[in-house]
């Protein structure tokens, strides 16, 4: 099966392995994060920057440009706009500042492709994932928190049961669907 990871894809001591128990804390010490490759779920590499910050210029060029323009966007009124039910900016940022927060962004995105890893683990292979409901308990081998450990080919079946269950019920929310449960974590080096 077709994974994909941001970042090195070696196994790697988890800083806050055993602090504190969340849906994404680590299920074992050394490891990595990982999503199939047909579900990726970008909010979970939202904060890359932090978690990997060898990989990032020490400051963000966001947070640069930002500086550079902060009095002059902070003065930029906003008012409520009843037709998006959100608050707007009642005049345009300045075009340069449009322009080099584009730049910004562009700079991240290509960090981003760089450190982009496509990998392909074997059935046998051992991973832990969320999707404990999708497989028979007698293929459960290990659990820890909302994780189970499985092999792939387990993995692989609950992964196309789970997402079919998902595409039928997205018909009945605007939204679509979350897919950070499909997350896997993975505890040898690639």
């Amino acid at each position: 099966m077709k994974f994909v990871r941001f970042g090195n894809i070696k196994a790697t001591r988890q800083k806050h392995f055993g602090e504190y128990e969340s849906f994404h804390s680590p299920p074992v010490k050394d490891g990595f994060y990982a999503m199939p490759h047909k579900a990726q779920e970008f909010f979970l590499i939202g904060c890359i920057d932090e978690t990997q910050p060898h990989l990032f210029p020490k400051t963000p060029y966001s947070e640069v440009v930002y500086e550079k323009w902060k009095d002059i966007i902070n003065d930029i009124p906003i008012e409520w706009d009843k037709s998006g039910g959100c608050y707007t900016n009642v005049t345009k940022y300045p075009k340069e500042y449009e322009d080099e927060m584009k730049e910004a962004k562009d700079k991240y995105l290509k960090i981003m492709r760089q450190i982009r890893r496509e990998f392909t683990l074997k059935d046998e292979d051992i991973i832990w994932h969320h999707l404990e409901n999708m497989i028979p308990h007698n293929e459960i081998i290990q659990r820890s928190g909302s994780w189970v450990s499985s092999r792939v080919k387990e993995y692989k079946k609950a992964f196309k049961k789970e997402n079919a269950r998902l595409k039928y019920s997205k018909k009945f929310t605007p939204y679509g669907y979350s897919k950070d449960h499909f997350e896997v974590f993975i505890p040898f080096n690639i």
